[in-house]
């Protein structure tokens, strides 16, 4: 079966129910799951909405406890994720000023983060700032020397519910050096 460090366990909080399911990672990158577990209670969830807090509570840990059973080992970490009508994406632009040759570092980007983060929502509490996924096109064989300057440009291309997506172009002081696509998503809770 493995050891309990080998198992990952994600839980949903769906629309009408709580699902778990343990898992192991193979040698290749796939899951084999191990076990799953569900169970709905429409006094606890409703719509993705937790109505009832100490009723959702029993349930995962009923649950959890049916994963447990199953595993036949006791589960003390889990994976959770949020569904249903209690969350809300929103797209929250930070304009951060740049000096004109400035080093974007970490401490850069934390601000960056901090400035998003203290944005307001009415009723609501930004869970997760959804990290920037980037994929690039790049021509082989072009690199840009140590202290050139690099621009980007980037043209809104399609919006998809919580998706943006943005196609880049990269250039150095010779000119193109690559392109790409930018995804953002933004996710708040309620």
């Amino acid at each position: 079966m493995g050891t309990e460090k080998d198992i990952i366990v994600a839980v949903e909080l769906g629309s009408s129910a709580i699902r778990a399911v343990a898992g192991r990672r193979e040698l290749d990158g796939t899951m084999h799951v191990l076990a799953v577990a569900q169970e709905t209670d429409a006094c606890a969830i409703r719509r993705g909405v937790v109505d009832n807090i100490d009723r959702t509570a029993q349930v995962l840990q009923n649950v959890l406890r049916k994963l447990s059973e199953h595993l036949d080992m006791q589960v003390t970490q889990v994976y959770v994720g949020l569904g249903g009508q209690s969350l809300r994406t929103a797209v929250n632009p930070v304009v951060y000023p740049l000096a004109q040759k400035a080093i974007v570092t970490d401490s850069v980007i934390q601000r960056i983060d901090d400035m998003n983060r203290a944005q307001q929502y009415p009723n609501m509490e930004i869970l997760e700032a959804v990290p920037q996924e980037y994929s690039t096109d790049s021509r082989s064989g072009i690199t840009t020397p140590v202290g050139m300057e690099v621009r980007a440009e980037a043209e809104v291309t399609e919006v998809d519910k919580n998706t943006i997506t943005f196609s880049v172009t990269a250039y150095d002081e010779t000119g193109k050096i690559g392109e790409g696509i930018h995804k953002r998503a933004v996710v708040t809770a309620q």
